[in-house]
C-alpha cells in the first residue's frame, strides 16, 4: 500500500521542501570599489606595461598636453616620451600602493585635480597670447628695448707688431685673411675658425679692440691694434644696430605668457578680496612666500 508522506512530515523527516522565508530585508548586493588610478583601459596603444599596469598613448599624450606649452617641444622626440612613459606607469603603481594601504586619497585627488586645471587654464590663455602676430607687435612697439650696436667680427693675434705689419701686407695685397689666421694666430680658439669670433657688441673685448672694430666699414681690415693678449689685426663682416626678431622671440614669448597669466588670474579674481583668515591673521607681518 502506497503511503503519501504530507509536506510537513517530509519536511521534518527528511529536510526537504523549500527554504524558510528570509526574515529583514534583503542585503544590498555588494558596491564594487572605487578607485582613483588610472587603468589605461580607453582603446589606444599601450605604450609601457608594468605587470597588470599598462600606460595608453592616449593617456601618454594628454600627460604631454598638460605640460606648459613651452615645455612641450622637448616631448617631439622619442627619448623624451619614454621617460614620461616610465614615470606615468611608477605613479601608477604607487597609486595602486597606497590604495592598498587604505589610504584615503579622495581630498587629495580633489586638490591635485583643483591645482591641476587652474593650471591648464592659465596655460590655454598663455598659449592663446603668444602668436606670431602678438610677437612682431610688441617688437615693433619696443624697438629700443632691442637697439644693440654690434659687429661680426675676426681677428689675428701675434705677438710683435712687425708680425702683424707683415701679415696686413699679405693681406692688402690680396692674401686669405682666414687662411693667415689658421696659420698664424696664437688665438687658439678663434685661429682654427679663420680668426671668427662671432657677433661682439661693446665692452665684450678690450677697449681698444672695441674701439679699432666699430669704426671699421664691412669687409675692412684694420691696422694693428695693442692689446694685453698681444697684436691684432680685425676684420668686420657685418654689423647691425639692432637683435634680430628670432635672436630675442624667446625673451618675448616669456614676456607675453606672462602678462597672459596676470590678466587671467586678475579676471578669475575679479573684484573679490582675497582675505586671510584664522591663525594666518597672526602670522608676522610682511613675511615673504617660501614657495619655490
Amino acid at each position: 500500500m502506497l503511503v503519501r508522506c504530507s509536506p510537513v512530515l517530509l519536511l521534518l523527516v527528511f529536510g526537504c521542501g523549500s527554504p524558510p522565508a528570509p526574515t529583514g530585508d534583503p542585503a544590498p548586493p555588494p558596491t564594487p570599489s572605487i578607485t582613483l588610478c588610472g587603468a589605461g583601459d580607453d582603446g589606444s596603444e599601450i605604450v609601457v606595461r608594468a605587470g597588470d599596469v599598462v600606460v595608453s598613448r592616449a593617456e601618454l599624450d594628454a600627460a604631454i598636453q598638460r605640460l606648459p606649452a613651452r615645455a612641450r617641444d622637448r616631448y617631439a622626440e622619442v627619448p623624451p616620451q619614454r621617460m614620461l612613459a616610465r614615470r606615468l606607469a611608477e605613479e601608477r603603481l604607487l597609486c595602486r600602493a597606497a590604495e592598498a594601504a587604505g589610504i584615503d586619497a579622495s581630498a587629495m585627488a580633489r586638490r591635485a585635480a583643483e591645482e591641476a586645471v587652474a593650471a591648464w587654464y592659465l596655460d590655454l590663455a598663455e598659449t592663446a597670447a603668444v602668436t606670431d602676430e602678438a610677437v612682431e607687435a610688441f617688437y615693433a612697439s619696443n624697438g629700443s628695448r632691442y637697439a644693440l650696436e654690434v659687429v661680426n667680427a675676426a681677428h689675428i693675434v701675434v705677438a710683435d707688431k712687425a708680425t702683424a705689419e707683415r701679415l696686413l701686407r699679405e693681406i692688402r695685397a690680396g692674401a686669405d685673411f682666414a687662411n693667415l689666421a689658421i696659420a698664424s694666430s696664437t688665438d687658439k680658439r678663434s685661429g682654427p675658425q679663420g680668426g671668427a669670433v662671432g657677433w661682439i657688441s661693446r665692452g665684450r673685448m678690450d677697449s681698444a679692440w672695441t674701439d679699432a672694430a666699430f669704426a671699421l666699414e664691412p669687409g675692412a681690415v684694420s691696422d694693428p691694434v695693442k692689446t694685453p693678449y698681444g697684436w691684432h689685426l680685425i676684420k668686420v663682416d657685418a654689423r647691425r644696430s639692432t637683435q634680430p626678431l628670432e635672436e630675442v622671440r624667446p625673451g618675448i614669448e616669456r614676456k607675453l605668457r606672462q602678462a597672459a597669466s596676470e590678466i587671467a588670474l586678475r579676471q578669475a579674481v575679479g573684484a573679490t578680496e582675497i582675505r586671510l583668515a584664522g591663525p594666518l591673521l597672526a602670522a608676522e607681518a610682511g613675511a615673504g612666500d617660501p614657495t619655490p
